[in-house]
């Protein structure tokens, strides 16, 4: 939810004497932020560097109070709650705008932002969410490099935005771009520098605590693969050993082969031949 606020009551009194009047209120801030691993979580989970990039924006702006305030029109507006906007290639061949809400639960924000970015790519209907959240705009151009964009305000859109486009590799780290815009009623230099500092904060320190299953080894690998190949083993057993003849996995060991599954044929070991002489 949002509500009006008065200026005079918030830090920002003075920002919105100053700012709110000025012909271009807005300022950008360009960083270079390292990536490496976020690319890497990205490739080693499946999950899309995009989702990820606006998971750490929304934490790192959850953690700076400036940015829960925001001057809409002529009026200083209080936020409860935070959402990260994502452009969508929709099924028109046209783009289309997504809100997100921000949870500080990664496997909840990826499911949401999932089945929101499907929903406004297949319905052509942007989701938004700017009655109820302060949004933060972003917009990834990740085919192209380029380092940002600057000058970007109509007079109505106020909001914070980011732009970036495609990370770069090097020997050693792999690194983004960006820019950050923001509304300087809203917040002042100090605020949006620790803001693109905790962005990289949360890139450094983001983890996954979904488990993951533990892989087989050992003569344990051997039982799996078998299982694998033979999910109902056979109870029809002519040749099988007395050793073997209730289920256990330590026969795996032993022979090679779960018990219930038909070896091959057994056959006697014949007497080599030596040179010379007979058998």
């Amino acid at each position: 939810m949002k509500h009006e606020v008065n200026p005079q009551d918030t830090t920002r009194a003075y920002a919105f004497e100053m700012w709110m009047s000025a012909p271009m209120p807005m300022v950008t801030f360009f960083k270079t932020l390292n990536v490496s691993r976020l690319v890497k979580v990205s490739k080693r989970r499946g999950l899309k560097f995009n989702m990820l990039m606006c998971y750490c924006i929304g934490k790192a702006a959850s953690r700076v109070k400036e940015f829960y305030l925001l001057p809409v029109g002529d009026k200083l507006m209080q936020y409860d709650n935070i959402a990260v906007n994502t452009i969508v290639a929709n099924s028109k061949g046209e783009v289309s705008s997504c809100d997100i809400p921000f949870t500080g639960d990664l496997g909840q924000f990826n499911r949401d932002y999932l089945r929101l970015t499907r929903q406004v790519a297949e319905s052509c209907i942007d989701h938004d969410l700017s009655e109820d959240s302060m949004v933060i705009g972003t917009s990834a151009l990740a085919q192209y490099e380029i380092d940002g964009a600057v000058g970007m305000y109509s007079g109505i859109f106020n909001n914070p935005f980011l732009i970036w486009g495609k990370y770069k590799r090097q020997w050693w780290k792999t690194t983004l771009t960006l820019s950050f815009q923001f509304h300087h009623t809203q917040m002042d230099g100090a605020h949006a520098a620790r803001f693109l500092s905790l962005i990289q904060e949360e890139i450094d320190t983001i983890t996954i605590n979904e488990k993951r299953r533990r892989p087989c080894s050992g003569a344990a690998s051997i039982g799996c693969w078998l299982l694998a190949v033979n999910p109902q083993p056979s109870t029809l057993n002519q040749y099988d050993y007395q050793r073997n003849t209730r289920p256990d996995y330590r026969g795996v060991q032993r022979t090679g082969r779960l018990d219930g599954q038909v070896p091959a044929p057994h056959r006697p070991r014949q007497r080599a031949r030596t040179l010379g002489r007979g058998v």
